[in-house]
């Protein structure tokens, strides 16, 4: 917070490091602001612009429903092809993610229509596919084809977990420490990331490590959850 602000003022550098557009550090360099990190989501900037685009957005999907998908694909093909990079790394890209609210505005639209056939077939794909990292069959893709896995693997996932009950246990507890997640998972990665995974790990020793570190990342959440609640509580007895 001491370098959030300068002097009292906030600066232009840390709004826009606020809102999520500092993962652009050679645009900022040359215009002279000095942005720094705040929560380290890029991810922050893509929702905020999303959501600008949201009128556009239902336009197409109630007026040009087809065209909108097949600019969509496009898109995304597009990006495949000639990585429209965004922040230095292709998985840091607005179109892909502009891509994948559309297929969230679809699934809305249609998600009455999964039958119990197309439901399992999802489940066998969502296995198929996540069984493909542990294989270490996926240290063989390029960065388009492990786009491509991200975005199948991520979407069947979607599907597949869609049925579980929103008051089941997991569900709720998720649901209670989800923003603490989305607060520190990205610096526990970056931390700890670099200390256990090396360019000759395999698919098997990355998997573990990615699950060992969300766990962590979701027992800091737990503690941070706590402390602001304790925090809160004594603010609002003092009132």
């Amino acid at each position: 917070m001491i370098r959030f602000f300068e002097k009292g003022v906030c600066t232009f550098g840390t709004f826009v490091s606020f809102l999520g557009f500092n993962h652009m550090p050679l645009l900022w360099s040359r215009l002279g602001i000095a942005t720094i990190w705040v929560v380290g989501e890029w991810y922050t900037s893509v929702i905020l612009v999303v959501y600008l685009l949201f009128p556009i957005y239902r336009w197409l999907f109630k007026k040009h429903r087809m065209t909108g998908t097949i600019v969509m694909a496009a898109v995304y093909g597009l990006n495949l092809m000639y990585f429209l990079k965004n922040g230095g790394s292709i998985w840091m890209s607005y179109g892909n993610v502009m891509v994948y609210f559309w297929i969230g505005m679809l699934f809305a639209e249609y998600k009455q229509r999964i039958t119990k056939a197309v439901y399992a077939i999802d489940v066998l794909l969502v296995i198929v596919l996540g069984s493909l990292l542990p294989l270490g069959i996926i240290d063989y893709m390029d960065d388009s084809f492990s786009v491509i896995y991200t975005l199948v693997f991520s979407v069947g996932l979607f599907v597949a977990l869609y049925r579980v009950p929103l008051d089941a246990t997991v569900v709720k507890y998720v649901s209670n420490v989800s923003y603490e997640v989305y607060l520190l998972h990205h610096r526990v990665f970056l931390i700890f990331l670099p200390l256990l995974i090396t360019n000759e790990s395999n698919g098997k020793q990355v998997l573990i490590v990615f699950v060992g570190l969300f766990v962590m990342a979701f027992l800091l959440a737990e503690l941070l959850n706590r402390v602001y609640g304790a925090l809160m509580k004594g603010v609002l007895r003092r009132r």
